[in-house]
């Protein structure tokens, strides 16, 4: 088994709209790990609790294109 260590190495993001954010909606983001892996597609939403939390969504912001993962 490897002990590959990934690294966060970019991260962009997108902000909501105005009625997006009502909703806890914070923004779209896009990960680079290791500088080779893309993972485009993922939220940023404040909770109920007031946490931030990252998760993959199920609508799209419409300047965002599908789930993509690639190296």
């Amino acid at each position: 088994m490897s002990n590959a260590i990934l690294t966060v190495t970019e991260v962009s993001m997108v902000a909501a709209s105005a009625a997006d954010r009502t909703t806890g909606l914070k923004g779209y983001i896009t990960i680079t790990v290791n500088g080779r892996l893309r993972i485009e597609g993922l939220t940023l939403r404040r909770t109920l609790a007031g946490r931030l939390s990252v998760s993959f969504p199920e609508k799209h912001h419409p300047q965002a294109r599908a789930i993509v993962m690639y190296p």
